[in-house]
């Protein structure tokens, strides 16, 4: 990156990005959220990674998340006190910096793609949209891993612009896709996409070898974490072993599909026991066996929730969360901006919408099990390019009634990414 313009601006757009995080940081109740600050007290304590809705010495293993960020909290907790109002503080601290790192990353890719005055109206819409600085307030793996798979996007994308993916980058990127699996999941299957990305227009042999590069890259990396979870539990699974969990709280009679706590074991006596006595996988099993009852009995059931969870990853439209009415309208705005961006790019002939695609398909896992809206931000954090595109349009057919002019350079990378 060699403008000066895109340097000193994605800088601001990242202190207003810490800014927001640090409004709801002071002036909205702080959560907590997430099971990995539990299991991160069992490793400090010495007990091992272990159950966290079982505070006791002897709680069993567990592989319900990803052991990446548990180990970062643990890590903190080991500074400055086990849960401390310090380590608190430094681990909220974090957060004002994903936030920050994630607004300067999606002004890098608009400012790419569009040109300034939309990356600049991205971040505005950025700003705007509550989704982003109110996850501040939870310590949870969703900011830091949102921020990683943005900046991931953004360093396949310089590779592609630059023609510089050497093999040595490819397998730092292999690393890099493998610490983010490690953090949070999903992702994994844009992964592909990513990789062809950096290494551009080449020969399929190249193109081969530096796909295998980076997926020995990305193996290396799990593969400790793969050993410990086989030799713990017996089974293959990928980093995490909570699907069955997810299925059946996320698809009980009753629900909408969404991301609910009733049956879960975090807060129902009678699950909390089952898990505790049972251990995670005679649990989770009893927990499949008992969605495919459920299934059985009424599918229509299941795929009705699945295409409510697809409506979700765009539309915070859960009648049980409040100010329902607003949170539809706002959300609709953007999405419809979003699609104007789009539509409005493609008619100028930018062939830029596989940000759009490789957003959602890094959220789309979910529509299986259960959706909320920390869930859906990668996707979010997308949507905020082209909505930004879509009124820098505006705001230039307003002034001057014409659409905006995208440089050619850009028009011909994203024709080649695309």
């Amino acid at each position: 990156m060699k403008d000066k313009t895109l340097h000193r601006e994605a800088f601001i757009a990242a202190v207003l990005g810490a800014l927001l995080a640090l409004f709801f940081l002071l002036f909205t109740p702080l959560e907590w959220l997430g099971e990995e600050p539990f299991i991160a007290s069992h490793i400090v304590l010495g007990h091992g990674y272990l159950n966290p809705y079982n505070p006791a010495a002897d709680a069993k293993p567990t592989a319900v998340s990803p052991p990446l960020y548990p180990y970062v909290v643990a890590g903190v907790y080991k500074l400055f006190g086990l849960e401390s109002h310090a380590s608190f503080g430094v681990l909220y601290a974090i957060n004002i910096l994903c936030v920050a790192l994630t607004a300067a990353g999606i002004y890098v890719l608009a400012y790419w793609f569009f040109g300034k005055a939309a990356a600049r109206w991205t971040v505005v819409l950025f700003l705007l949209y509550p989704g982003f600085g109110r996850n501040a307030a939870s310590l949870w793996d969703t900011l830091p891993s949102l921020a990683g798979f943005i900046w991931i996007i953004v360093w396949c994308k310089q590779m592609q612009r630059t023609h510089s993916a050497t093999a040595g980058r490819i397998f730092g990127l292999g690393v890099a896709l493998g610490l983010l699996a490690l953090a949070h999941l999903t992702p994994v299957l844009t992964y592909p996409f990513l990789i062809t990305m950096a290494v551009g227009k080449t020969t399929f042999g190249n193109w081969f070898k530096m796909s295998a590069i980076s997926f020995i890259a990305f193996v290396l990396v799990l593969m400790p974490w793969q050993i410990r979870d086989y030799k713990t539990f017996g089974r293959f699974f990928i980093v995490r072993d909570n699907f069955a969990m997810e299925m059946y709280v996320g698809n009980q009679p009753g629900t909408y599909g969404s991301h609910v706590m009733r049956g879960h074991p975090a807060t129902d006596a009678v699950e909390w026991g089952r898990l505790n006595s049972e251990g995670e996988n005679r649990y989770f099993d009893e927990l499949w066996q008992r969605f495919l009852v459920e299934y059985r009995a009424d599918p229509g059931a299941y795929w009705k929730h699945t295409l409510n969870r697809f409506g979700f990853l765009y539309v915070d439209s859960l009648p049980e969360h409040r100010f329902r009415a607003v949170r539809i309208g706002i959300e609709s705005v953007f999405v419809l901006l979003a699609l104007a961006g789009v539509l409005t790019a493609w008619r100028l002939k930018c062939r830029c919408t596989w940000l759009f695609w490789l957003c959602l398909l890094a959220v789309l896992p979910y529509i299986l099990t259960e959706v909320q809206l920390a869930y859906t931000l990668p996707l979010r954090a997308g949507l905020m390019v082209y909505a930004g595109f879509a009124v820098a349009a505006l705001v230039s057919y307003l002034q001057k009634g014409k659409l905006p002019e995208i440089p050619n350079n850009l028009i011909a990378e994203n024709v080649v990414t695309s």
